[in-house]
Protein backbone atom coordinates (compact mmCIF):
# COMPACT_ATOMS: atom_id res chain seq x y z
CA UNK A 1 0.00 0.00 0.00
CA UNK A 2 0.74 3.25 -0.71
CA UNK A 3 1.93 5.83 1.74
CA UNK A 4 0.65 9.66 1.29
CA UNK A 5 4.13 10.51 0.78
CA UNK A 6 4.38 8.44 -1.79
CA UNK A 7 1.50 9.90 -3.47
CA UNK A 8 3.07 13.52 -2.86
CA UNK A 9 6.58 12.65 -4.61
CA UNK A 10 4.22 11.22 -7.68
CA UNK A 11 2.61 14.38 -7.98
CA UNK A 12 5.75 16.50 -7.28
CA UNK A 13 7.84 14.20 -10.06
CA UNK A 14 4.56 15.08 -12.37
CA UNK A 15 4.39 18.64 -11.75
CA UNK A 16 8.31 18.58 -12.60
CA UNK A 17 8.38 16.55 -15.56
CA UNK A 18 5.18 18.93 -16.73
CA UNK A 19 7.55 22.08 -15.64
CA UNK A 20 10.12 20.68 -18.14
CA UNK A 21 7.78 19.82 -20.67
CA UNK A 22 6.53 23.56 -20.97
CA UNK A 23 9.96 25.27 -20.65
CA UNK A 24 11.16 22.75 -23.41
CA UNK A 25 8.01 23.90 -25.36
CA UNK A 26 8.70 27.69 -25.02
CA UNK A 27 12.26 27.83 -25.62
CA UNK A 28 11.15 25.85 -29.34
CA UNK A 29 8.87 28.47 -29.40
CA UNK A 30 11.45 31.37 -29.10
CA UNK A 31 13.93 29.61 -31.73
CA UNK A 32 11.44 29.18 -34.33
CA UNK A 33 10.45 33.17 -34.17
CA UNK A 34 14.07 34.23 -33.71
CA UNK A 35 14.87 31.75 -37.14
CA UNK A 36 12.21 34.02 -39.08
CA UNK A 37 13.54 37.20 -37.49
CA UNK A 38 17.11 36.25 -38.72
CA UNK A 39 15.52 34.70 -41.87
CA UNK A 40 13.91 37.75 -42.95
CA UNK A 41 17.10 39.80 -41.35
CA UNK A 42 19.39 37.95 -43.74
CA UNK A 43 16.70 38.48 -47.14
CA UNK A 44 17.50 42.14 -46.16
CA UNK A 45 20.64 41.89 -46.64
CA UNK A 46 21.69 39.81 -49.79
CA UNK A 47 25.37 40.07 -49.20
CA UNK A 48 25.06 38.31 -45.70
CA UNK A 49 25.70 39.13 -42.08
CA UNK A 50 27.94 37.64 -39.60
CA UNK A 51 26.85 36.29 -36.63
CA UNK A 52 28.15 39.69 -34.36
CA UNK A 53 25.79 41.46 -37.20
CA UNK A 54 22.75 39.22 -36.47
CA UNK A 55 23.37 39.49 -33.18
CA UNK A 56 23.73 43.61 -32.88
CA UNK A 57 20.51 43.59 -35.11
CA UNK A 58 18.22 40.95 -33.14
CA UNK A 59 19.25 41.29 -29.58
CA UNK A 60 18.03 40.01 -26.26
CA UNK A 61 18.34 36.30 -27.14
CA UNK A 62 21.13 33.38 -25.43
CA UNK A 63 23.96 32.45 -27.41
CA UNK A 64 22.15 28.49 -27.49
CA UNK A 65 19.27 30.33 -28.96
CA UNK A 66 21.40 31.66 -31.89
CA UNK A 67 23.01 28.52 -32.48
CA UNK A 68 20.12 26.30 -32.18
CA UNK A 69 17.98 29.31 -34.75
CA UNK A 70 20.87 29.21 -37.64
CA UNK A 71 21.53 25.55 -37.51
CA UNK A 72 17.48 24.99 -37.75
CA UNK A 73 17.21 27.77 -40.68
CA UNK A 74 20.61 26.25 -42.70
CA UNK A 75 19.09 22.34 -41.86
CA UNK A 76 15.74 23.76 -43.78
CA UNK A 77 17.35 25.30 -46.32
CA UNK A 78 16.53 29.07 -45.67
CA UNK A 79 20.00 30.02 -45.43
CA UNK A 80 23.33 29.32 -46.05
CA UNK A 81 26.90 29.59 -44.43
CA UNK A 82 29.32 30.90 -46.49
CA UNK A 83 32.92 31.53 -45.70
CA UNK A 84 34.84 34.91 -47.72
CA UNK A 85 37.95 35.09 -49.13
CA UNK A 86 39.54 36.90 -46.00
CA UNK A 87 38.19 33.58 -44.29
CA UNK A 88 35.24 35.25 -42.15
CA UNK A 89 31.61 33.39 -41.85
CA UNK A 90 29.22 34.86 -43.09
CA UNK A 91 25.22 33.77 -43.25
CA UNK A 92 23.29 34.39 -46.61
CA UNK A 93 19.53 33.89 -46.92
CA UNK A 94 18.67 31.03 -49.79
CA UNK A 95 16.46 32.90 -52.09
CA UNK A 96 13.93 30.68 -53.55
CA UNK A 97 13.36 30.67 -57.40
CA UNK A 98 9.63 30.39 -58.63
CA UNK A 99 9.18 28.90 -62.09
CA UNK A 100 6.51 29.85 -64.08
CA UNK A 101 4.30 26.75 -65.46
Amino acid sequence: MKKDTDYADEEKDSQIKQHRRERAREYLIEVADLNSLIVKELRANPNGLSIDEIVKRIPNYSSEHYKDAINSAIEDEYIELVTRDDGLEWYRAILLEYKEN
